[in-house]
């Protein structure tokens, strides 16, 4: 019998490991295979940042045009006839909402001594961003009401109405301000109480204890007894707007603000007035051009910046021009060259190139309304 050991030396090349060279190859192409996993995942991040940003801009852009068309279109509006006789009973008028009759439509420029109403040159929250431009608006707008009847001998004077809702679900109430108006006669009033039940109805009392009140319950010229004649007469309500640059609430970027008429009880007085509210973050700048009709035929002559308006009155169509940026950094690889108007430019010269400071992506948008109680 052979007792001799059994060798069996390809076993111990089997239970063998990986050699260093080995390991530091899969090492490598693991290293390689991760840094392109890595790299593909970095450009697919920064192509959704792009086209969220890009996207995001497209619907800011355009939900702020359609505001801006919506309250500069208006402009004037009472539903009724231009030529109608206009009187103004609110108290004191010095607020510039308040002056409905002068002038209905008025912008002003970026660098305009002329300070813009309610809201200075400073870089403080909602504030107006020194540069760009601003425009205010006048005019009837919301809610629509007919009148049924009215009682002009009444204490106080009242009409009755078809219905006091308005579209978006809120109700004309006591201390709002209102545009009234038949075929000859259009008036400016705050009405001071509002009743549903057991009729729809609405007074326009002389009245000192809200602002800004009126200076007397008859809406006639001179004074005389109102009579709206029914199904002749409506009512809208008014709804003065002013449009502008601002810092964001945010305070990273800028806005396009708007002031808008605001009703707010206290315990003991009714105050009509303007509030400040922010519409669309990312707006950096806004150039306006107005196009003024010199010869009354219904028809923008020349498109001018504010500075140059002579008569507001003619001006029958508002250029807007709006500068978006993204709200984030980074969006693009190296700081973008855009095209924008200057402030108290030449709406003919649209070619001011303009290099960013940062990586934000830009977009220029622009549009031209006619205000539609000025057209022919």
């Amino acid at each position: 019998m052979n007792n001799s050991p059994i060798h069996r030396p390809h076993i111990a090349r089997h239970l063998g490991g990986f050699s260093l060279v080995e390991i530091l190859i899969g090492l490598m192409l693991g290293l390689l295979l991760m840094a392109g996993v890595l790299q593909l995942f970095v450009s697919n991040s920064q192509t959704y940042r792009f086209q969220d940003a890009a996207s995001r801009m497209q619907e800011n852009g355009r939900f702020a045009l359609d505001m801006l068309a919506h309250g500069i279109r208006v402009a004037g509006f009472t539903g009724c006839p231009s030529t109608n006789s206009l009187t103004n009973v609110l108290n004191n008028k010095t607020a510039w909402w308040e002056d409905f009759g002068t002038n209905q439509l008025m912008g002003y420029d970026g660098t305009s001594t002329q300070i813009f109403p309610g809201e200075a040159f400073t870089t403080a929250n909602g504030n107006r961003i020194p540069g760009t431009d601003a425009v205010i608006s006048l005019g009837g707008d919301g809610g629509i009401y007919f009148v049924t009847g009215s009682t002009p001998t009444g204490s106080p004077p009242s009409f009755s109405l078809n219905t006091r809702q308005r579209p978006d679900g809120t109700r004309l109430a006591g201390g709002d301000v209102a545009i009234v108006c038949n075929t000859q006669n259009t008036s400016l009033f705050q009405v001071t109480r509002g009743q549903s039940t057991p009729s729809i109805f609405v007074e326009h009392a002389q009245d000192n204890s809200r602002i800004p009140g009126n200076s007397t319950p008859n809406l006639f010229p001179g004074g005389v007894a109102d009579n709206y004649v029914p199904n002749q007469a409506m009512m809208v309500d008014y709804v003065p707007t002013a449009f502008y640059i601002g810092t964001s609430t945010s305070g990273t970027t800028r806005s396009l603000r708007q002031e808008q008429l605001q009703t707010s009880v206290s315990v003991s007085t009714v105050t009509a007035g303007m509030s400040s509210q922010e519409l669309v973050e990312g707006v950096q700048d806004m150039q306006i051009f107005y196009g003024e009709d010199t010869n009354a035929d219904g028809v923008a002559d020349a498109y001018l910046d504010a500075t140059n308006i002579t008569t507001w009155a003619k001006v029958t169509s508002v250029r807007i021009n709006l500068l978006l940026a993204s709200l984030e950094d980074n969006i693009v690889s190296q700081p973008q060259t855009y095209t924008f108007p200057s402030d108290t430019g030449d709406s003919a010269n649209f070619g001011r190139r303009v290099t960013a400071t940062d990586r934000r992506l830009y977009q220029t948008f622009s549009t031209t309304i006619g205000i539609r109680n000025r057209l022919q």
